[in-house]
C-alpha cells in the first residue's frame, strides 16, 4: 500500500456543494474488488473533490445521509489494509477475539478489586485498568459495527452502481439518438 494515494474526503456540505473545489483526485489503484467498489461509490457520491462541477445521481443522494458511516468505514479498510471480504472477515474474528479477552480481563479485574482487605491505592489502580480496558471495548465495538456495515453495503453498493451504469447507458443511446 506505499501507492495507494489518499484522496481528500469532503464533508457533507463540501461534497454536496463541491463544484467550487478545483482539485482532483482520482481513485486508488489498490487491486481489490471491494475498495475499489467502496472508492467509486465514495466518488459518486462526491465525498472526493472533482475538476468539474457534477450532480449527484439520484439513486445516489440517500446516501449522501450516510456519508459520514461511508467515510468511516473507507477509513478502516485503508488503516487496515482490508481490500477482500476475506481479509473482512479476518479481521472482525480478530476483533471479537480481542474482545472476548478483554472482557475476560475486566472480570478478574473486577473480583480482584471486591476482595476484602484491597488497599485503597490498588483499588484506585484497578479501577483505572478497567477505564482503560472499557475504552479499549469502546473501540473494538466501534470496529465491529463498522466492518458489519462494510459487509452489509458492499452488496449494497454493487447493486446501485450497476443501475447508475445501466442509467448512464441508457442515457448515452437517449443523446446519440437525438444527434442523429
Amino acid at each position: 500500500m506505499d501507492n495507494v494515494h489518499t484522496p481528500k474526503i469532503l464533508s457533507k456540505q463540501q461534497a454536496f456543494h463541491q463544484g467550487k473545489n478545483t482539485n482532483h483526485y482520482q481513485l486508488s489503484t489498490i487491486n481489490s474488488q471491494l475498495y475499489k467498489r467502496y472508492m467509486y461509490y465514495c466518488y459518486l457520491l462526491g465525498v472526493f473533490e472533482k475538476k468539474k462541477s457534477y450532480k449527484v445521481h439520484v439513486l445516489l443522494r440517500d446516501d449522501l445521509i450516510k456519508l459520514d458511516r461511508i467515510s468511516a468505514e473507507v477509513g478502516l479498510m485503508e488503516r487496515q489494509g482490508i481490500q477482500t471480504g476475506e481479509q473482512l472477515g479476518e479481521y472482525l474474528g480478530g476483533c471479537e477475539n480481542q474482545i472476548a479477552v478483554l472482557i475476560d480481563e475486566r472480570r478478574k479485574l473486577r473480583n480482584q478489586g471486591r476482595r476484602v482487605g484491597v488497599s485503597p491505592e490498588k483499588q484506585t489502580e484497578i479501577k483505572s485498568e478497567i477505564a482503560g480496558i472499557a475504552n479499549k471495548l469502546k473501540e473494538l465495538r466501534l470496529e465491529i459495527k463498522l466492518c458489519d456495515g462494510i459487509a452489509e453495503r458492499s452488496g449494497h453498493i454493487e447493486k446501485k452502481l450497476e443501475q447508475v451504469q445501466n442509467y448512464e447507458k441508457k442515457k448515452n443511446k437517449r443523446r446519440e439518438l437525438e444527434l442523429l
